[in-house]
């Protein structure tokens, strides 16, 4: 079984306490009890790095660690079809990647997923692009019978001045009337989260780890991991922390901190240097580490989250 948290590299972003009031109402639209959340503050990753507000994350310039590189990581994390600036895709032609503001993801890449995107340009033009790169109007919505792959979003709609792009028409739909914002373990986890980019995952598995979920200040670069685990958390059971640098190729130039116990939540401060590292060590959270690798549950259960 895997992590299904399907972050590629990342980066995030922020200060406060908890949450981020630059797309907390974007997550409105979204079904409820996902097995993922993600979202990114664009306009807020842009000042903390010091790019210009038009900076556009599907061209990077510099090397690993530059801001530019940076940010298209972090952008990536919600809108995947930005990692794949090569490709013609229709919605890389309709949608304008310097103008986005902000977005939400809800679920896996798959025709439950549900992103909701904040852009500068209205809906109306993003939809009547996509009906000129092939989709077709069907109500409210546009769609298209394309493979995921060759599309990455299946149908397209707008609700309330924002962009609504799903895996499905059908999961679009349920986005035009839903008033759920994500609620459950996924939720409440992402809530406790500090960052312009929050991640967060439940866990459906017998395993001791219930939800794990990350955020990253980006500047200064560091941030924080939670643990979601059943009964009293244990700081002993996770291999991060105690100051050392693990060695992945995802967390080189990565210092994790001493655990803070909180209840049945495991918080593990960590620091960066992005020249080393390259990316925020939330690339941690990727598909092909068990659970193991960040809490050993007693008795050997090593269900990961979503599982």
């Amino acid at each position: 079984m895997r992590i299904l948290l399907f972050i590629a590299l990342t980066a995030a972003a922020a200060a406060g306490c908890g949450g981020s009031a630059g797309t907390d109402e974007l997550l409105v639209p979204l079904p409820p009890d996902p097995p993922l959340l993600a979202t990114v503050d664009l306009t807020a990753a842009k000042e903390r790095l010091g790019l210009e507000t038009d900076a556009d994350p599907t061209a990077p310039q510099g090397d690993a660690g530059s801001e530019d590189l940076r940010l298209l990581f972090a952008a990536g994390l919600v809108l995947p079809h930005l990692q794949r600036p090569e490709s013609d895709l229709p919605i890389s032609e309709a949608l304008d990647a310097e103008r986005i503001e902000a977005a939400v993801t809800a679920g896996l890449r798959d025709e439950g997923q549900l992103t909701v995107v904040r852009t500068e340009q209205s809906a109306d033009e993003v939809l009547e692009a996509l009906e000129r790169e092939g989709y077709k109007r069907d109500g409210d919505l546009v769609r298209t019978d394309e493979s995921l792959f060759k599309v990455v979003y299946a149908a397209a709609a707008e609700r309330n001045g924002v962009l609504l792009l799903g895996g499905s028409a059908k999961a679009v739909r349920k986005g035009l009337n839903a008033e759920d914002g994500g609620a459950g373990p996924a939720r409440d986890l992402l809530d406790e989260l500090e960052g312009t980019v929050r991640v967060a995952a439940s866990a459906t598995g017998s395993g001791c780890l219930r939800g794990l979920g990350g955020g990253d200040r980006l500047d200064p670069p560091g941030g924080e991991l939670i643990m979601r685990v059943k009964g009293k958390a244990d700081p002993g059971a996770t291999p991060l922390g105690g100051g050392q640098e693990v060695e992945r190729p995802l967390t080189r130039g990565v210092r994790f901190d001493e655990p803070e116990v909180d209840g049945g939540r495991l918080r593990i401060p960590f620091s960066y240097d992005p020249g080393v590292a390259g990316v925020s060590p939330l690339g941690l959270v990727t598909g092909d580490l068990p659970a193991s690798a960040f809490y050993r549950c007693a008795g050997g259960g090593s269900d990961p989250p979503g599982g």
